[in-house]
Formats: structure tokens, C-alpha cells, sequence
């Protein structure tokens, strides 16, 4: 994930990395989230801040896998917020995910990132798929 970053951005200085969120129920069956721990171990290459926190999914989804691309895009739709306390304005914001394949959880992210007022959201996922 390392080399991934510094190859595709490297010019980029994001000011956070934002790891995409489990539902809480998700989080307590499975006791850790995959994306979380891809972005501390980025920050601690990197030095760029993590803020697992910043971003809460604040209703369940049916598993992306399961899904086609249009399925994708509804059903994760709506699923995510910041969390009140977290000021985003200008802020560069790099979103931490395991895998990737239609881009419909980073974009949502990015959506509801934006209206916050980052200024610029981006990608980065250890697998493609």
C-alpha cells in the first residue's frame, strides 16, 4: 500500500487519512476494521494522521460483494456521515479501503466528505478486484 501511495500520488500532502468506517454491529462481530488498520500502518510510514473517527456509517448495508455495479451505488448510498466535531474545511483527505471494485463506498465517502468541505478527497485501497 505504501509503494501504492507514493506511486500514484506523489506530490500529494494529505492533511488525514480516513479509513472507511464498519457499522457498529459489523464492527462488534468481527472486533477490528481491515480498513482502520491499513491506515495506521500508512500513518506510521508516513506520518500523515489517521482519523479513523472522522467518518461513521450510520446504517447497515448488505455486503458490496454480493452486488452489481447499480445494486452498489443504492445500497451504500446515505450510509455514511462525519461525525459532528470534526472541522473538514480545505482539508486534503486521503480514504483508506481493503478493496475496491467499482468505487461506490470511496465515492460516497468523498460525497459526504466534501459537504463537509474537504476540498480534496481521494482513494487508496489495497486490492482491486
Amino acid at each position: 500500500m505504501l509503494s501504492s501511495y507514493r506511486q500514484h500520488f506523489p506530490g500529494m500532502a494529505p492533511d488525514v487519512l480516513v479509513p472507511v468506517p464498519l457499522h457498529k454491529k459489523q464492527f462488534a462481530k468481527r472486533q477490528y476494521n481491515q480498513s482502520a488498520v491499513l491506515a495506521a500502518h500508512l500513518n506510521k510510514a508516513t506520518g500523515i494522521p489517521s482519523a479513523p473517527k472522522i467518518l461513521a456509517r450510520i446504517r447497515e448495508t448488505r455486503p458490496q460483494y454480493t452486488l452489481n455495479k447499480q445494486e452498489r451505488a443504492e445500497n451504500i448510498k446515505h450510509a455514511f456521515q462525519v461525525k459532528d466535531g470534526y472541522p473538514l474545511p480545505g482539508a486534503k483527505i486521503l480514504v483508506i479501503d481493503d478493496i475496491c471494485t467499482t468505487g461506490s463506498t470511496i465515492n460516497e465517502c468523498a460525497r459526504v466528505l466534501k459537504q463537509a468541505g474537504a476540498s480534496e478527497v481521494h482513494g487508496l485501497v489495497l486490492a482491486h478486484g
